[in-house]
């Protein structure tokens, strides 16, 4: 199976479903196959932990959209869920929110809040839902009949059949996805900073129809961190064991080279904070 531009043959980017309310997961059909995961050596901004190395994907469904605010209330609703930041001492509960300078905890916090801990009208409940830990979104998953992507789905899904930095080339520009200037690119913003988290569907969606992928929020994933295995791997879903969970895809803080496709980084599966949510997969 050849690699590089008739890698596109596999993407369809054929929709599941169309949503017919705000409960609703809209899905896209990825129908998989085989890529090199990682970054190459001479990538600019790459990290030591995307060691390319070639893997298999098998077909599977990924949402169109982050989760939202709104399909999150609605679990809640369901079954009585208390998220991580909801439970132990009073003292205890809360998640980090963004302070304008630096993250830092604060009591109180809840899904119910914004990027920095204020309590959001119903208004603006399609935005993605955050202060969610992994255990959390692992619970949403299941209610639903579904699972988190693998690291592995996720960089494939998010490629959309690209070997460049980003889905959009080698660099990534404002109108298509939400993240901070730096000194490389902030001419191309202007007043595009957004400075917060954006409902979603905003920007342009990639070669599969997928939004967000780059920027906005980083995204659970089901694995475990770990480094990457040398061989070639065939439907990964990383290491059985582990102390933190993989967290890609960047945010609305993070600087272009942290939204790259190959970008890695990790959180406790307990931790929530202002900038981290997730989206489903399920298998074929």
């Amino acid at each position: 199976m050849q690699i590089g531009l008739n890698i596109r043959k596999f993407f369809s980017g054929q929709v599941w479903h169309k949503h017919a309310n705000q409960s609703d997961i809209e899905w896209v059909f990825v129908p998989g196959g085989e890529y090199l995961m990682g970054s190459p050596e001479d990538e600019l901004n790459r990290n030591n932990d995307e060691i390319q190395h070639m893997v298999t994907v098998l077909p599977y469904r990924i949402s169109k959209y982050a989760i939202t605010v709104y399909q999150f209330k609605e679990f809640v609703e369901a079954t009585n869920y208390l998220t991580d930041s909801e439970k132990g001492k009073d003292e205890e509960k809360g998640s980090f929110v963004w302070k304008g300078y630096a993250g830092k905890f604060k009591t109180g916090t809840t899904w119910r809040c914004n990027e920095r801990g204020r309590i959001m009208s119903e208004h603006d409940y399609n935005h993605p839902v955050v202060h969610i830990s992994w255990n959390d979104a692992q619970a949403f998953a299941k209610w639903k009949g579904f699972r988190l992507p693998t690291e592995a789905e996720w960089e494939f899904a998010c490629r959309a059949g690209t070997l460049t930095p980003f889905n959009t080339g080698y660099e990534l520009k404002p109108k298509f996805a939400n993240f901070k200037p730096d000194n490389t690119n902030s001419k191309h913003f202007g007043n595009d900073f957004k400075n917060e988290i954006m409902p979603i569907g905003e920007y342009k969606p990639n070669a599969l129809g997928l939004y967000d992928m780059h920027g906005n929020i980083g995204e659970w994933c089901s694995d475990y961190y770990a480094a990457y295995p040398n061989e070639p791997q065939m439907n990964p879903g990383g290491p059985e064991s582990g102390e933190y969970r993989v967290v890609r895809g960047g945010s609305w803080l993070s600087h272009m080279r942290s939204c790259r496709s190959a970008r890695r980084i990790y959180c406790k599966p307990d931790e929530s904070i202002y900038d981290i949510g997730f989206r489903l997969a399920a298998s074929q």
